[in-house]
């Protein structure tokens, strides 16, 4: 079995992470020496995992960030999401019937990988309790969060699909003032329209004096009439 070696700074970002919150760095690194895991290190960006490909376990993001993208076949590409340090993927795919990754995954500069195979995360649920609570936890806010974005697609005006996402985001932070986690293109891939059309539904909810915003920073002004927009 091969031992990895782990920075106090890369224990402080596991222990962290939504996967071992409540397991204390010091007890993480005892888990790691006698745990089978791998960790990669992309000093330059590359496309590490295609569309299609056999996921094999866990990983987790220690440094850099991870770009997840669909490719079209005309050659276009959609990034779906980014991964910073502490997040994780294949969680949701690991234990389903196709173990293939449905989207292609692109690391940044000076990325660095953490990958924790099928067998040591089934050992990791049967000896941690918290980490199989972690995990259930975490799938659970993913089905969630699909069944939300499925929501949300469903309408079929732009504007509703716009309204939807910020009121969304209003219940999630509990305030008017809101934070979005997307920049511009990732909300546009997000809700699935052109970020033209995007920009446009946005100054309108602006000119209607329902919403203020500036890069990510967002207010709703009146978060009823947006509400009533659905």
């Amino acid at each position: 079995m091969k031992t990895i070696l782990l920075t106090k700074a890369q224990l402080q970002i596991i222990s962290r992470s939504t996967l071992f919150q409540n397991i204390t760095p010091s007890s993480l690194e005892l888990i790691f020496q006698d745990l089978s895991a791998d960790l990669h290190h992309y000093p330059e960006p590359s496309l590490f995992a295609s569309e299609g490909e056999l996921c094999k376990g866990i990983s987790l993001v220690l440094e850099g960030s991870v770009e997840v993208k669909k490719i079209h076949i005309s050659g276009k590409e959609t990034t779906v999401t980014e991964l910073y340090p502490g997040d994780t993927f294949g969680e949701v795919i690991i234990f389903s019937d196709y173990k293939h990754f449905p989207s292609s995954l692109f690391s940044r500069k000076n990325t660095r990988i953490l990958h924790i195979p099928e067998e040591a995360v089934l050992s990791l649920c049967k000896v941690k309790p918290d980490f199989l609570r972690n995990l259930m936890g975490l799938l659970s806010n993913k089905v969630w969060m699909m069944s939300n974005k499925v929501r949300i697609l469903s309408y079929d005006r732009l504007k509703q699909r716009v309204a939807s996402y910020l009121m969304h985001q209003y219940r999630i932070q509990d305030t008017s003032n809101l934070t979005l986690p997307h920049n511009r293109q990732e909300m546009a891939d997000y809700l699935d329209m052109p970020r033209p059309s995007l920009s446009r539904e946005l100054q309108n909810l602006k000119n209607e004096g329902l919403i203020l915003y500036h890069k990510y920073q967002f207010t709703l002004l009146q978060p009823e009439k947006l509400e009533s927009i659905l």
